[in-house]
């Protein structure tokens, strides 16, 4: 299968608010695991995030129209507003201010 996004990840904190914003509905957050291959478990052996790992876009995007799909335009809605809480900046962006004026790395 080809990717239609080589190369380009989510961070695990990225991933970890989508969690947060599905946790009631275990189902979705098992076909997410299982999309990215998670190997850690905890002591129970659920699986377990690290928000400071990297994760295929290709498998975490589909969790999107998942989510659409059982829950509606809220459940997407309540995912994207947990976003910011979750996101990480490089050490010298200290608001989202700062990272919309900063210039594009390369």
């Amino acid at each position: 299968m080809s990717s239609a996004f080589p190369g380009i990840k989510a961070s695990g904190a990225s991933v970890q608010s989508i969690v947060a914003a599905i946790k009631s509905f275990s189902v979705l957050i098992d076909d997410l695991m299982r999309d990215l291959q998670i190997q850690t478990r905890d002591a129970n052996g659920a699986p377990v995030l690290a928000p400071n790992a990297w994760y295929d876009l290709d498998a975490y995007l589909p969790i999107f129209k998942k989510i659409d799909t059982l829950l509606g335009g809220r459940g997407l809605e309540k995912a994207g507003s947990l976003m910011p809480q979750n996101a990480v900046f490089p050490p010298h962006v200290k608001s989202i201010q700062a990272a919309l004026q900063a210039p594009p790395s390369r």
